[in-house]
Order: structure tokens, then C-alpha cells, then sequence
């Protein structure tokens, strides 16, 4: 299992040592045999498309053959939704909103993801493992939001974890802790 975080590739290019350092760790991943990697947030400093479209690069290169790479899991936050989060006290910009941010997302890294495409939450079972990827739905303040469908998804894929296989642990990915907990 590989677990990449915080890329915070860049809009306009100055990001190179972040691909290099990226590569390095798909490499080693690679390398390792690992089944699944989950990018864990923030793989985008502003949520724009050409971040997405340098890391989908990013990550072709390394893994050119769609067969042959592991599962890869994407979750969103604060990154991702930042054109929403930074404006306007936390209110969405005009035509943005939490699910068109989500949308972009989902769409741009569609080539390398797993999971719905309509969904920024994802749920993978490899090898009877469960790999749960929660993205945010907006900020609560400084902290993550996350929505009733959101926290109903997360529900259900534990209690079918649990009923599948009592005795593996579920691994779930979020960016952040939601609030109070």
C-alpha cells in the first residue's frame, strides 16, 4: 500500500521538484509491488485543471500501462475546493459550487482513478482488503464538512467491510478529521 499526500501541484509550472518527488515515490511504489496507492488530498494547490493534468501525466508516466497499475484512490479537500474555500468567507464563488469542484476533480483524474466518476468518495476491496477514500464537501470554518450522503457512504462500506470479513482491518482515507471528533 502506497500513500501519497499534500502534492500541492501548481497552476502555473513551479512545481517541479513536487513531480520529481512524485515520480520517485510511484517509482518506488512501483517497485514494491504495491496494490493500491491512495493519494490522500491535496494533490492540487488551487483545484485547476492543469495540476490534475500534469499528476494524471505524472502518474502515466510511471505506470504507462493501464492493466498493470495498482489501484489508485483519490480524496479531495480544502486543495481541491480551493476556489470555493478561499472566497467570499467560505461562500462559493459564482457558478462554483463544493459538487462542481468535486466534479472537476473526479473528471480530471478519471483516466488514473478508480471509483465512479461522479463520486469524489471512493471504496476498493483488493486482496479482501477494504480501501475506503472520503473527500470533503465543503468547510465547516477550519475544518472539512462532510454532507449526510457522504457520511452514509462511509456507513455502509464499513458495515460491508465488517460483514465481508470481521477479522481484516478497513482502511480509510480522509484529508482531514471532521469537526469534534
Amino acid at each position: 500500500v502506497g500513500l501519497i499526500s499534500d502534492l500541492h501541484y501548481k497552476e502555473d509550472g513551479r512545481d517541479g521538484q513536487n513531480r520529481i518527488n512524485t515520480r520517485k515515490a510511484l517509482n518506488y511504489y512501483k517497485s514494491q509491488n504495491a496494490d493500491v496507492i491512495i493519494f490522500n488530498a491535496d494533490v492540487s494547490d488551487l483545484g485547476g485543471m492543469t495540476s490534475y493534468a500534469n499528476l494524471v501525466a505524472d502518474i502515466t508516466s510511471v505506470y504507462p500501462d493501464e492493466n498493470n497499475r495498482p489501484t489508485m484512490l483519490f480524496t479531495g479537500d480544502n486543495h481541491e475546493w480551493y476556489d470555493v474555500w478561499t472566497a467570499n468567507n467560505h461562500t462559493p464563488v459564482e457558478g462554483e459550487t463544493w459538487y462542481t469542484l468535486q466534479d472537476r476533480f473526479c473528471n480530471a483524474l478519471a483516466e488514473v482513478r478508480y471509483g465512479e466518476i461522479t463520486d469524489a468518495n471512493s471504496c476498493a476491496v483488493v486482496n479482501g482488503y477494504y480501501f475506503i477514500g472520503i473527500s470533503s464537501d465543503g468547510m465547516d470554518g477550519a475544518h472539512s464538512a462532510y454532507d449526510a450522503d457522504t457520511v452514509t457512504f462511509l456507513t455502509e462500506q464499513l458495515a460491508a467491510a465488517q460483514t465481508d470479513d470481521s477479522t481484516k482491518p478497513i482502511f480509510v482515507a480522509i484529508h482531514q478529521a471532521p469537526p469534534n471528533t
